[in-house]
């Protein structure tokens, strides 16, 4: 029996269940850039790819293509159109728990 890529995989059990998406990109947020760049071209893939992520964000499919590239520099309010596009928002958390506090006393 062949085997399917890791990707395959997780883009078709983010199809089936949708409600993975969230922890699944934050999880990929918490690695890096590229790691997050990867989980969304995955993410958008599930939901039905370039052209379905290009309706209603403003954005082309060449221009989705090009921003979720290994190696791309995004800029925030394309990540959000598409986030949006997902049903989707950023959100901004201390990295540790009372950081902040403690950091501006």
């Amino acid at each position: 029996m062949p085997t399917r890529p890791a990707n395959e995989m997780i883009v078709d059990m983010l199809r089936r269940r949708p409600e993975e998406i969230p922890p699944f990109l934050n999880a990929c947020a918490e690695e890096g850039q590229e790691t997050f760049l990867s989980g969304l071209r995955t993410a958008v893939a599930a939901l039905g790819g370039n052209p379905a992520m290009g309706k209603n964000t403003g954005l082309t499919r060449q221009a989705i293509q090009k921003m979720l590239r290994e190696g791309a520099n995004p800029q925030l309010s394309s990540l959000i159109a598409v986030l949006s596009k997902m049903g989707l928002r950023l959100g901004v958390f201390p990295s540790e728990p009372g950081h902040l506090a403690s950091r501006h006393r």
